[in-house]
C-alpha cells in the first residue's frame, strides 16, 4: 500500500518547523546503557512525505552541523529560483516585441509546414497578432521556401501571451498545444520594410 502520510517514529519529537523554506526537523535524545546519549535526528523537507534524511549522530553538535548544512542547502536553492523568476519577469517586461514583428510557427508530423503571424499591437506582456501569408516557390518535389507577406492578413486577429526563456532569448507564442512561434530577426531592411530569411517547407503527406 503506497504510503500518502509521513511517518515519525516513536520517541522523536519536533524540533524546527521552518514554513518559509519548508524544512521540518525531529530530535531523539536518550540515553543508553553506558551513560552515552543516543542523538538521533530526522529531517523532511518541502511536501516530501519520505525523510530528507535520518541519521544517527556522535553528539549533538554534529546533529546541528547537519541541520546546518541542510538549510543552507535549501535557502541556496530558494535563492537560486527566486534570481530565475526574476530574471523571467524581467526578461518578460522587455520582451521587445512591437507592432509589425513577424513570429514563424513551423508545425506537422510527416511534414513541415510554415505558418506567418504579424504583430498588430502590443499590451504590457499580450500581443495581437493575425495570420498572413506568404510568398512561397516550390523548389524540389513536394518542397519549397517560403518567406512571410506582411500586411496580408488570414482570418481574425487573436491575443496571446509573449513569453522568452532568458533575458538574452528570442520572444515566442504559443500557439496550440503541439506548436510554437518564434519572433524572427529580419535579414535586411529595405526602405522601412524588413526582409527576412526563408523558410523550408515540406509537404509529404
Amino acid at each position: 500500500m503506497k504510503q500518502t502520510e509521513r511517518v515519525i517514529p516513536d520517541g522523536y519529537e519536533l524540533a524546527i518547523d521552518h514554513k518559509d523554506l519548508g524544512i521540518t526537523v525531529y530530535y531523539k535524545d536518550l540515553p543508553n546503557q553506558i551513560g552515552i546519549p543516543v542523538v538521533c535526528g530526522l529531517c523532511f523537507v518541502g511536501k516530501a512525505i519520505n525523510p530528507t534524511w535520518q541519521y544517527r549522530f556522535k553528539d549533538a553538535a554534529q546533529r546541528t552541523k547537519e541541520v546546518e548544512q541542510t538549510f543552507a542547502k535549501v535557502q541556496a536553492k530558494a535563492d537560486r529560483k527566486a534570481q530565475e523568476k526574476a530574471k523571467k519577469s524581467e526578461a518578460m517586461v522587455n520582451h521587445g516585441v512591437v507592432p509589425g514583428d513577424v513570429f514563424k510557427c513551423e508545425w506537422g508530423y510527416d511534414q513541415t509546414n510554415i505558418d506567418y503571424y504579424e504583430v498588430i499591437s502590443v499590451t504590457g506582456k499580450t500581443a495581437l497578432i493575425c495570420r498572413i501569408g506568404c510568398m512561397s516557390e516550390e523548389t524540389l518535389s513536394m518542397q519549397g521556401e517560403s518567406v512571410p507577406l506582411m500586411g496580408a492578413f488570414i482570418g481574425k486577429p487573436q491575443k496571446k501571451l509573449i513569453q522568452k526563456s532568458s533575458v538574452d532569448s528570442e520572444a515566442y507564442l504559443t500557439m496550440s498545444s503541439f506548436s510554437t512561434a518564434f519572433k524572427m530577426t529580419p535579414i535586411a531592411q529595405v526602405g522601412n520594410k524588413p526582409l527576412y530569411k526563408s523558410s523550408h517547407w515540406t509537404a509529404y503527406a
